[in-house]
């Protein structure tokens, strides 16, 4: 019997070669296509399938920092930039170091910046950044030693 180990402190993630540190606890980091990668379509007649391939792989990326995180002043600045037209589009480099998975995309913006408010707790800062063409790889998990 193989067993693996899942550790939530192996997610890497850089934007524009910072890295993104501070996630709040409990939360999550999706990145996820915007489209379907594939259609297909079949004839009337039930016969013939025609496969259809996606040619648009733009990429959503959400996330939660901790209200203290030193990234949410990086992603404030980058918004900051791209909305005064001084910049603001970064790579962006994720790596899950608990396996083989990764993805990456040579432009990314800050596509939805965080509500202010509070609580009698920190509720987080969640951050969605929109990705340009982005390629992914979905590996397995390393099998624990």
């Amino acid at each position: 019997m193989t067993s693996y180990v899942y550790d939530a402190s192996q997610h890497f993630l850089t934007i524009g070669g910072v890295p993104i540190q501070g996630f709040q606890t409990g939360s999550t980091l999706e990145i996820v296509f915007d489209e379907d990668q594939s259609s297909r379509q079949v004839d009337v007649d039930g016969v013939g399938v025609v496969f259809n391939k996606s040619n648009n792989h733009l990429a959503t990326i959400t996330f939660t920092l901790n209200e203290g995180s030193p990234a949410n002043d990086v992603l404030s600045q980058l918004y900051s930039d791209f909305r005064n037209r001084r910049g603001g589009v970064s790579p962006m480099y994720f790596k899950d170091n608990n396996g083989r998975s990764l993805a990456q995309s040579d432009a990314c913006v800050v596509q939805s910046v965080p509500s202010l408010g509070g609580g009698a707790e920190s509720g987080g800062r969640e951050w969605v950044l929109g990705c340009g063409q982005t390629t992914m790889f979905i590996g397995g998990s390393e099998a624990a030693n």
